[in-house]
């Protein structure tokens, strides 16, 4: 979707952002940290035969995807279902937590104009330095408006406006403790925002690293503490079919 874009926008520039509308940046001392997939999902993309070909010395057989959200394996005498989104936020957000907050950023060819409350605009303009570790740039656009510059790489700007909410929220929630809390919060926002979505196919190829994750144990809970897998063991479905 395009993310509309208030007719306050400067004269001469686009009247839309397109999703990958943007001039490359990097997190701060010139580092990109990606956030689209790990390392390993990548590295199994240029390859995916090998997985498919050799599930046995993986331990395990990749055998779809369900409803668009649920990845299924198998396992010996188990059938493991895998919550995509909230397995890979969580990967996102390790990544940001072990690597200072850092993420490749992207700027804008136009700002995306957000209407919010005067509360709202204040937040985001008191922590406008704390927002800039994680790549954002958000100012005061006047008339109760913020204008988004800059962004995490990665990160759907359909719903400038949702985002620009959610962060406020977390930042007046951390703010009532420390600023630990509000890096976190912001965390949260930019693994989930940035994280495989929910309700979208995705290509087997882009999945399987972050599937070793979840099967190594690497990855149990999502950053909210949700799980992101669930076992079915064959006696659980002979039961259920009544076939024990």
């Amino acid at each position: 979707d395009m993310p509309r874009v208030n007719p306050r926008t400067p004269q001469g520039e686009a009247d839309g952002v397109p999703e990958r509308g943007y001039a490359p940046g990097t997190g701060r001392g010139g580092s990109t940290v990606g956030l689209d997939m790990p390392a390993a999902a990548r590295e199994h993309s240029k390859a995916p035969e090998d997985a498919a070909r050799d599930p046995q010395a993986r331990g395990y057989r990749f055998i779809g995807e369900a409803l668009a959200t649920y990845l299924i394996v198998e396992r010996g005498d188990s059938i493991i279902l895998i919550d995509k989104h909230a397995a890979h936020e969580r990967v996102i957000f390790d990544t940001l937590r072990e690597r200072g907050h850092e993420a490749a950023s992207q700027v804008l060819l136009s700002p995306v104009i957000c209407q919010v409350d005067e509360e709202t605009a204040r937040v985001i303009g008191e922590n406008g330095e704390l927002l800039s570790e994680f790549g954002f740039e958000i100012d005061d656009f006047g008339d109760g408006s913020v204008a988004i510059r800059q962004i995490p790489s990665d990160i759907d700007l359909g719903d400038g406006a949702a985002l620009v909410e959610e962060l406020a929220e977390k930042l007046r929630n951390g703010g009532r403790r420390d600023l630990e809390s509000m890096r976190d919060g912001v965390m949260h926002t930019v693994a989930c925002k940035a994280a495989i979505k929910a309700g979208r196919s995705s290509d087997p190829r882009e999945v399987m690293g972050l599937i070793d994750k979840v099967m190594r144990g690497d990855v149990r809970y999502c950053p909210h503490g949700r799980p992101v897998s669930m076992e079915l063991t064959r006696s659980q479905l002979d039961r259920g079919f009544k076939r024990a």
